[in-house]
């Protein structure tokens, strides 16, 4: 690969279209593609500050190399579409120029537990997430604190099985055809959350492609086409897939199991008008049903999303461009609950639920790029939204005590709340961005943020650079303030909350350093802190269970501290050259921490040192066996109290105090193998993927939580016993897609 003065261009990505497989050029340009077989390719090559070339008519003969060069155009990359953001991953994406970018042939050989992009994402630097959850958790912010997109549009807990913690994401990895992650430092463009965004951005088809998969996996079977008409002018993209964990524990034969039914499907249509003008029209919708009877206990549940949008992009001339993208989004979440237990051979009812609330909201959003030469870019846009809420929430629960063989009622708590919130959501941001010198970008700009169900309005300032201290090393620095506002659908109506607080503010500090080594290696170096000073209040249930009726449990907290502090450093290596291996490893030295009237303690889930390291092995006839190993601290814990209340005539009752949520304990070092073997036939109809997945390989406990009985010896003795949680132990799976 050469440039127009027929230099050798370094690290430029060649990507083998139809195909999963990437490699890159070397300090001579030379790039290597082993192990096709003979036929016709498309190769698509690109690398910041060339035009991307497509190379459509490569003929692999029958001989042990076949030789093709490659000539790239050099151009001026326009300022507004420069990465000057700091902890930034890209994920899938076959064009990007970075070698920090996941490949799709690396995301799909990698050992993973249900096929899924979330679960995929906690082995970056900086993001964590358990066995039993998709969601995840970035830099130690909360689940609720990062911004999830799909082609533009915000989702809202875009999870399945939410009574199981949301243990899969409502969106197809099939479809996805990039994911930008962000970790921290992102630019004034995103807003209203404090932590974290996760950009995703569904397939677009090649030209004259019309392609069809089918796919079987342990959580799901799926199905998924997509194609172009018009002469290419239009595309489509569809999917669909139908989870059968249900009719898995029925063959388990499981006393009791739970029957968890979900679904969602995806569809995009998409069409350019002029070769300056495109509108996309997409949909997502995702449902969910579980029962779960188990003795005197049941709880039903469903939940539904439904998601229309349409995006017309438009790009007025060779230095102005804007999007607009209109929506409409209804979420609705139903629970019914009954716990029951039994004292002295009678039963008693504990708990009793009914929980219904919905959210809908219709949005216009606008934004635009101006360059205005090659060193001023304006980026401006903003967000008008409508927004309703309904909450109707009933709950009576007691608690019972046996004292003197008579059963008698200790606590009652009764909450019957109806709300119907609404008001407007109003945004607006503005930056400039400036190329003082050829080797700096910087980006210096502000939003606006107000909500009128708290009546509330932010201002946030951002500020972000981008040093190229050489051709392949960059520095990236990022400050700015984040808020959070308490969203119309997150107020913990479960636990009492009836009013909503004031929006939580977050400042960040980032600095980066990425260098490309040469000879297939990339490394990076992060530093970051995030100052939280108005948290909000949050809820948690400390003892590590799952409970489907969570905030009926005895171990739940309310954790509402003054202000917190996240702190780290993550060190990340990579090694691609597109050959037979392939390996990156990564460590994260953090912390943590909350003040509470003066006391510091561990926030929820701090992990000091956290370890991931990633080996792929690329073998001849399309084998592809790959490992990984994550370990890091144990998560903060917090040991119950229980204590002995002494009654009339010598009558005793054991009671437990409420949790502390200081974390003043830990729960044991996390660590799991994970193995993956995967094997491609190419067919006569299509290409086949076969693999088979070893979850925690080395069958280790790892700790979760615990739970906690008591005994009373000789009349007024208490006796406490711990009784270990454990997540999951060794669990092998098979699979398949076909494409065709």
């Amino acid at each position: 690969i050469r440039d127009d003065a027929d230099r050798p261009v370094r690290g430029a990505r060649v990507s083998l279209l139809g195909s999963t497989r990437v490699a890159f050029s070397d300090e001579a340009g030379r790039y290597r593609l082993s192990e096709l077989p003979p036929g016709r390719y498309v190769l698509r090559v690109s690398r910041i500050g060339f035009a991307p070339e497509l190379a459509d008519s490569v003929q692999l003969l029958d001989v042990a190399e076949t030789a093709h060069d490659i000539r790239l155009r050099g151009v001026a990359l326009p300022l507004s579409q420069l990465l000057i953001t700091p902890g930034s991953f890209t994920l899938l994406d076959q064009s990007a120029p970075s070698r920090l970018a996941l490949t799709r042939d690396a995301l799909l050989t990698a050992p993973q537990l249900a096929e899924d992009v979330f679960r995929s994402l906690n082995r970056l630097p900086g993001l964590s997430g358990s066995d039993f959850s998709a969601k995840i958790r970035v830099r130690n912010g909360g689940v609720d604190e990062q911004l999830v997109t799909l082609d533009g549009l915000e989702l809202i807990e875009p999870f399945h099985l939410k009574d199981f913690d949301g243990a899969l994401s409502i969106v197809d990895g099939e479809a996805i055809g990039r994911v930008a992650v962000t970790t921290g430092g992102f630019t004034a463009s995103s807003g209203n959350r404090m932590t974290g965004l996760v950009d995703l951005r569904s397939t677009i088809p090649a030209a004259g492609r019309n392609q069809a998969a089918l796919g079987l996996s342990v959580s799901n079977v799926r199905a998924r086409t997509e194609g172009t008409f018009a002469s290419g002018r239009g595309s489509w993209l569809g999917s669909a897939r139908r989870g059968y964990l249900d009719l898995l524990f029925k063959l388990l034969n499981e006393t009791n199991p739970p029957d968890p039914r979900y679904w969602d499907a995806f569809g995009k249509v998409q069409f350019a008008f002029s070769p300056r003008q495109t509108g996309t029209v997409e949909a997502l919708i995702a449902d969910d049903r579980m029962s779960l009877a188990d003795g005197g206990s049941s709880i039903e549940s469903s939940y539904g999303n439904r998601y229309l949008w349409s995006t017309l992009r438009s790009q007025w001339s060779d230095r102005v461009a804007s999007t607009t993208l209109v929506s409409l989004s209804r979420l609705s979440w139903a629970r019914e609950g009954v716990d029951t237990e039994r004292l002295l051979s009678q039963t008693f009812e504990r708990v009793r639920l009914a929980d219904r609330r919905s959210l809908r909201a219709l949005s216009l959003k606008q934004d635009w790029t101006a360059d205005l030469s090659p060193a001023v870019s304006v980026l401006l846009g903003g967000e008008l939204r409508a927004e309703d809420a309904a909450y109707d929430y009933a709950r009576a629960q007691r608690t019972r005590a046996v004292v003197a063989r008579t059963v008698v009622v200790r606590d009652s708590t009764t909450i019957d709340a109806r709300l119907s919130p609404n008001g407007p959501r109003r945004s607006a941001y503005l930056s400039l961005r400036l190329r003082p010198r050829p080797a700096l970008t910087a980006e210096v700009g502000g939003r606006s943020d107000s909500h009128g169900w708290t009546g509330q309005t932010t201002v946030a300032p951002r500020i972000n650079a981008a040093w190229s201290l050489a051709p392949t090393t960059t520095m990236r620095f990022a400050w700015g303030q984040y808020f959070q506002a308490h969203t119309l659908q997150d107020l913990s109506i479960v636990d009492g909350d009836t009013a909503f607080g004031r929006a939580e503010r977050a400042e960040h500090q980032v600095v980066g350093l990425e260098h490309e080594l040469g000879r297939g290696w990339t490394a990076r170096a992060e530093a970051y802190q995030r100052v939280i000073t108005s948290p909000r209040a949050r809820y948690f249930n400390v003892d590590g269970t799952l409970d489907a009726l969570p905030e009926s449990a005895p171990d739940r907290v309310r954790f509402a501290p003054d202000s917190a502090r996240v702190r780290g450093i993550e060190l990340l290596a990579q090694y691609d050259r597109g050959g037979r291996v392939r390996w990156g490893a990564s460590l994260v030295l953090s912390r943590a921490s909350a003040v509470t009237s003066g006391r510091v303690s561990p926030r929820p889930f701090d992990e000091p040192v956290a370890v991931a390291i990633d080996v792929a092995y690329r073998g001849s006839r399309g084998w592809t066996v790959a490992a990984a190993f994550t370990a890091h601290s144990g998560w903060p814990a917090s040991a119950p109290t229980f204590v002995v209340d002494t009654l009339a005539a010598g009558r005793f009752a054991v009671r437990r105090l409420p949790s502390s949520p200081n974390f003043g304990e830990r729960l044991s070092t996390y660590h799991r193998v994970d193995l993956r073997a995967t094997r491609s036939f190419q067919t006569l109809h299509g290409r086949l993927r076969v693999w088979a997945d070893i979850f925690n390989l080395l069958n280790h406990a790892n700790e979760r939580g615990a739970t906690y009985g008591w005994s009373l010896m000789n009349g007024s003795s208490l006796r406490v016993t711990r009784n270990r949680q454990d997540f999951l132990g060794i669990l092998p799976t098979l699979g398949f897609g076909w494409e065709f």
